[in-house]
């Protein structure tokens, strides 16, 4: 049974507040790690299977496990659908980062809320990264097979080389390697930026 964009979000809040009160979460598959585990992705709940309508629609382009956000958004109003994401990694990044602990495969979401343009806080981009576990070539390939047929083509180097776009009237996917951590954790991140933001002005 495929679940509809409020009923995820509604399982990733629980899952947040679980994972904050220190409750144990129920699990597919061990990591490796003592007390961690990582679900094998669910990408028709990540991303979703509905295609958008062209490019030029508005329809569609928001991934399914992110279906509540939208650009513009306050903190406050993000921390309502994701427990924490008012909490800066600094208090002047405006960037948040909630773990996810392998649910659905999902190592962490990044939201970014500092635009550089506006003065006030308003989220313009968020970042999906898989677990390192999953950085394999076979999931790769899964993963931008999934997102072609849901986005439309893509160039074929740009899969070759682990960096691949899709422009959307107000918003962007794309889809690469993030190496913040290192060599040795390089994880594979969907990013969805929502450019209308960053051109609006205060």
């Amino acid at each position: 049974m495929k679940l509809s964009s409020a009923a995820v979000i509604v399982v990733i809040t629980g899952l947040i507040l679980a994972s904050n009160s220190g409750r144990a979460e129920p699990s597919k598959a061990e990591d490796g790690k003592a007390g961690s585990t990582v679900e094998t992705p669910d990408l028709d709940v990540v991303v979703g299977a509905q295609k958008i309508k062209s490019v030029g629609s508005k329809e569609g382009w928001m991934p399914l496990l992110l279906g509540g956000l939208k650009q513009g958004m306050t903190p406050a109003d993000v921390a309502t659908l994701f427990p924490g994401a008012d909490q800066f990694t600094t208090p002047k990044s405006g960037v948040a980062r909630i773990q996810m602990n392998g649910r659905y495969g999902i190592d962490e979401i990044e939201l970014d809320f500092d635009n550089h343009i506006r003065k006030d806080k308003a989220l313009w981009r968020v970042s999906i990264s898989f677990h390192p576990k999953f950085h394999t070539a076979a999931f790769w390939d899964e993963l931008t097979a999934f997102c072609i047929a849901k986005y439309g083509k893509a160039d074929p180097k740009a899969v070759k080389s682990r960096d691949v776009s899709w422009m959307g009237s107000t918003i962007g996917v794309s889809l690469g390697e993030n190496t913040r951590r290192g060599n040795k954790t390089r994880r594979f991140e969907l990013i969805v930026s929502m450019y209308g933001v960053t051109a609006r002005r205060s």
